[in-house]
């Protein structure tokens, strides 16, 4: 029954998350120096060969600011979604479930170096498209490899429960002031 009922509350806030979209567009249409009557918006969204004025500001102007708009709202939401450590591990999870149950291979791009150290199998560190190393994650993630690739100063752990490669950044102000680079 609980099941059901968090189904029914996520289809709820889904359907007035598209309800609130689309009285947005309606209200970006609007909106803008030339006028446009509510009619005419209708209109133009029905018959977009209409070849007016109206037509014109509606497609070439404000449809094009709608779906840029759009664009980077979804990519803020999916970069969002990315940083979050919940849907990382849920995602790596996942991957790693199904390469040892199934034996599917996943190859995938992270930036997050202690993800990767944490997740895969192999990796392959990259700088600029070179290729700096590559092998088991204790192999490619030491502090040389790292200080070296991306010009920081860090410190490689071990994590104590999966005995794992760890990567903590320093920052400049704990470092000594002759080693502190320009």
């Amino acid at each position: 029954m609980k099941k059901y009922k968090t189904m029914k509350i996520k289809l709820a806030v889904i359907f007035s998350l598209i309800g609130i979209l689309t009285a947005v567009v309606f209200v970006a249409l609007l909106l803008g120096g030339s006028r446009l009557a509510p009619g005419g918006i209708i209109k133009g969204l029905l018959h977009p060969g209409a070849g007016n004025m109206a037509t014109t500001i509606l497609w070439k102007i404000r449809m094009s600011r709608i779906f840029l708009g759009l664009l980077v709202g979804m990519g803020l939401a999916v970069s969002g979604c990315i940083l979050d450590i919940g849907h990382q591990t849920e995602m790596m999870n996942l991957m790693k479930r199904l390469n040892s149950e199934q034996g599917l291979t996943a190859i995938t791009v992270l930036h997050d170096l202690n993800l990767a150290g944490e997740y895969c199998n192999k990796l392959l560190l990259l700088d600029a498209s070179n290729i700096v190393c590559s092998g088991i994650p204790a192999e490619v993630l030491t502090y040389q490899n790292i200080e070296k690739t991306y010009q920081t100063v860090v410190v490689v752990k071990q994590n104590s429960i999966s005995q794992k490669p760890h990567i903590i950044l320093v920052s400049a102000e704990c470092m000594h002031p002759a080693e502190i680079k320009n």
